[in-house]
């Protein structure tokens, strides 16, 4: 049976990280910023497509990802993790990594994003499942989170789990 994921959140929410664990448990997709599927086919049983919000400086719709996923055949059975970060380092790591030019901006894109997201994905029931995931919950047991989500998933939960590096404490040193 074909599925698909997709995983968004605000940028810097841990989108890159919860696309690494679901290829790590056995979809195809990729965890970088240009994704695959933007333009090229999508192929295989469980494939999973990365969004941030914004993206790349644009506020992408969920209606435009959902409609290429249900010209490739992924109509049925399309599920959505929603990443979550600590909002005052989501803040900050947004400034740091130049997707934001203040932290005013930035609290405006988080709370943007995840508006959107509550809008286009949650709230229409596009995801025959929603699955949150907290980044802080996956530094504090990042074993059992990762099987957890992929079991929740459907995933291959058997692999080895990903190392998980603690990305927030850089951004409370530099207070």
């Amino acid at each position: 049976m074909k599925r698909a994921f997709l995983v968004v959140g605000p940028e810097g929410s841990g989108t890159r990280l919860a696309t690494r664990i679901l290829i790590n448990g056995g979809c195809i997709g990729s965890a970088e910023h240009f994704q695959p599927f933007d333009k090229g086919s999508i192929e295989g049983e469980n494939v999973v497509w990365r969004r941030s919000f914004p993206h790349l400086g644009q506020w992408p719709r969920v209606e435009e990802l959902l409609s290429r996923l249900w010209d490739y055949g992924y109509k049925s059975d399309v599920s959505a993790v929603l990443t979550i970060r600590d909002p005052f380092v989501l803040e900050r790591s947004q400034v740091a990594n130049k997707h934001a030019s203040t932290l005013l901006k930035a609290t405006e894109n988080v709370r943007m994003g995840f508006l959107q997201v509550w809008n286009e994905v949650i709230l229409t029931g596009v995801a025959v499942q929603f699955v949150p995931l907290v980044y802080e919950s996956l530094l504090l047991n990042p074993r059992k989170v990762q099987r957890a989500l992929l079991e929740r998933l459907g995933l291959d939960a058997s692999r080895p789990p990903l190392v998980i590096h603690h990305g927030n404490q850089k951004y409370w040193e530099a207070k």
